[in-house]
């Protein structure tokens, strides 16, 4: 029974996300809004709220996911602008040439003088 009480705050963060991404673009537009543009601040409010309430990864991932099903570009265009973006390979290098010098010490070298 603990665990079902555990779980069930997660299964509630996990569905607030998905309605927040899918749900808000079929609300009707606001002010100067577009069909598009509600679709995308849903989008972006459902990864807040994932990011913030359940976890780093998956909540991006699905945002690329949901901006391709609900049409605002194709795949290949968010695939490009997401993770083949400058910045992204910029930090990947930086990632794994920081765990280089970590592995080999020169990490601690550079600390303690």
């Amino acid at each position: 029974m603990s665990e079902k009480t555990a779980q069930f705050p997660k299964q509630i963060h996990i569905l607030i996300t998905v309605l927040l991404m899918f749900g808000i673009g079929f609300i009707p537009p606001v002010s100067q809004l577009t069909v598009t543009g509600m679709k995308i601040i849903g989008v972006l409010a459902g990864t807040i709220y994932g990011v913030t309430f359940c976890a780093p990864a998956w909540p991006c991932l699905l945002s690329m996911v949901a901006l391709a099903a609900l049409g605002v570009a194709p795949v290949g265009t968010i695939l490009a602008t997401g993770i083949g973006s400058d910045s992204v390979m910029l930090m990947l290098f930086f990632f794994i040439f920081v765990a280089v010098m970590e592995q080999n010490k020169i990490t601690e070298f550079l600390a303690t003088g």
